[in-house]
């Protein structure tokens, strides 16, 4: 079976709309903007191998700790 190429993205960024709506924010393997909207009782995501973006790892959920400790730090 082969792999599913219509949905497939690169998750840069999870952020939240109102109470009940999650959204995921990221590229597309052509590297162009898609963010997606799904209400958190239909949540669902496929995770799938894809070829790198970049060399450095990209950390989903670190980055308000990090800007936490860089906001302190000034």
């Amino acid at each position: 079976m082969a792999a599913p190429k219509e949905g497939v993205f690169h998750i840069e960024d999870i952020s939240y709309w109102g109470p009940d709506m999650l959204m995921f924010i990221g590229t597309d393997l052509n590297g162009r903007p898609i963010e997606l909207m799904q209400h958190y009782t239909q949540m669902s995501v496929l995770l799938c191998a894809v070829p790198k973006v970049k060399e450095e790892p990209r950390r989903i959920g670190f980055v308000l700790l990090e800007t936490l400790e860089r906001s302190k730090e000034e």
